[in-house]
């Protein structure tokens, strides 16, 4: 987590200011947020625990999984794959990666116009985030210039291991990864310490379909609003908690298939306000806000 020179890490009584009173907040909810907000996801006291019995047919169709699952399948080859002086994908692979997975319309224009032959890892931003989940997640590892299955990354590619690999892909991409590398733009600190809150708070109100403009005020702490508004100044930058929410938090949300929305594929130059979201199924079989199940 960073914070800039001139912001300390934040206490727990900078981050708790309540909900607009609408909401009815249960009684403990102070509590609930200090919990969320220190809590280890791996321990087994958690407030926030992953379930890690997901079967494949749960976890199978879900985008970020799926990626994830033929990436690792190509680096287990013998002998991995290169990788570049700076420990990126090399060209060769990068176009073989292209090959076989599924990138939305807008990604696969924008590599034609390229040219196929000079694109690089950093040009396709999907793979990016795929290379360095599986790499923070400990599932591949570098050795002698070339990309490599780790034990653990053997052992969770195994048939039966579906969940625990689904659910060290999502610790990884929102514990382990910096959430700020995922969009340009001005750091928003607070963001990602709070996303235990933010996923409770959606625990509790995308039961159905909820709009993107609505959810800044329902699931962020009112000091990670703050920050947003004044990370972003100019008059152009209108409704940025929204867009930071959505960029950092829904869409990686969606791309596990914990939420469904109706945005369209190629969003781009679209009002986003009125598009909404909801979860799926999975979101509550997979997460679990309480005492730990026995």
């Amino acid at each position: 987590m960073r914070f800039g020179d001139d912001l300390p890490p934040p206490s727990m009584h900078d981050l708790i200011e309540m909900y607009p009173r609408r909401i009815p907040a249960p009684p403990s909810v102070e509590t609930t947020i200090h919990n969320l907000l220190a809590a280890d996801w791996n321990d087994d006291d958690s407030l926030l625990q992953l379930s890690s019995d997901l079967s494949e047919a749960e976890v199978s169709g879900t985008l970020f999984y799926d990626q994830a699952r033929r990436f690792l399948d190509i680096v287990g080859q013998e002998k991995g794959v290169p990788l570049t002086a700076r420990n990126n994908l090399n060209r060769a692979t990068v176009l073989l990666m292209c090959r076989h997975l599924h990138w939305a319309d807008r990604i696969r224009q924008r590599l034609e116009r390229i040219g196929s032959r000079r694109f690089v890892e950093s040009d396709v931003y999907p793979l990016y985030f795929l290379h360095d989940a599986c790499y923070q997640g400990g599932l591949v590892m570098r050795r002698k210039g070339r990309l490599l299955l780790s034990r653990k990354g053997r052992a969770l590619c195994r048939e039966g291991s579906e969940g625990g690999l689904y659910g060290c892909l999502f610790h990884s991409l929102f514990q382990y990864m910096d959430m700020e590398d995922m969009v340009p733009g001005p750091e928003v600190p607070f963001l990602q310490q709070s996303i235990g809150v933010i996923l409770w708070r959606l625990s509790l109100v995308a039961g159905d379909w909820i709009e993107y403009r609505r959810l800044p005020e329902e699931v962020l702490l009112a000091a990670v609003r703050r920050c947003i508004a004044e990370s972003y100044t100019s008059p152009l930058c209108d409704n940025m908690d929204m867009w930071t929410l959505r960029s950092h938090v829904i869409k990686p949300l969606v791309w596990f298939g914990l939420l469904e929305s109706d945005e369209p594929e190629d969003s781009f130059g679209h009002d986003l306000g009125s598009v909404r979201v909801r979860k799926t199924p999975l979101f509550d079989r997979f997460l679990h806000f309480g005492p730990p199940r026995q």
